[in-house]
């Protein structure tokens, strides 16, 4: 099986995130796909992973609160209601973590209307819409990379390898990445289909 590791994509993201903020307290509105699924807990389990390491590295201490979850039913409408309720319930957050990047970008929408340019958001997946506005140097912080290309690209070149009696792990991850205003270049293709 060759797959995201989406708990050290979420590392990545959180690591973006704890550099950010530097020594500003992390007031997090956690936006969930739904409750239960793997992928989802991965991701956010790894941000705050990310985030911890990072802190207690620079410094001995964490600055870290989820303040609120909402359910964003992994689409952008669903991001967009969810946050908005965030908003409502818990108005001193600073930061979104939405676990995947439709929600993340329903809840730009939700921030923009509320006026709320001191929240920073970040996903998950690496859509070219969150890499462009990640380029444009907005309120989308980060993203991990989930990019379709290499993954067919690299199960390609693991079958090639099987058929030529090399021996093949049975799961086979991607390269982690979050992308951030310091590498989108490399990543942003204004033409990808994804």
């Amino acid at each position: 099986m060759i797959q995201s590791n989406n708990y050290e994509l979420g590392t990545k993201v959180g690591i973006d995130v704890a550099e950010h903020f530097g020594d500003k307290e992390i007031k997090i509105g956690l936006l969930s796909g739904n409750q239960g699924n793997a992928l989802g807990v991965d991701r956010r389990m790894g941000v705050m992973k990310g985030i911890l390491e990072t802190q207690l590295g620079k410094s001995n201490k964490t600055s870290v609160q989820v303040l609120t979850q909402g359910w964003g039913n992994w689409n952008q409408e669903g991001g967009l209601s969810a946050a908005e309720d965030m908003l409502m319930a818990a108005p001193s957050i600073n930061c979104i973590v939405a676990e995947n990047d439709d929600m993340a970008l329903g809840a730009l929408k939700a921030v923009q209307a509320a006026k709320r340019s001191d929240i920073v958001i970040v996903g998950a997946d690496g859509q070219k819409e969150m890499y462009r506005l990640i380029k444009e140097g907005g309120q989308i912080l980060a993203t991990g990379r989930n990019d379709p290309k290499e993954c067919a690209t690299l199960t390609l070149e693991t079958v090639l390898k099987w058929y030529g009696g090399e021996s093949i792990s049975r799961t086979i991850y991607l390269d982690p990445v979050s992308v951030s205003k310091k590498n989108v270049d490399k990543y942003y293709d204004p033409n990808a289909s994804f």
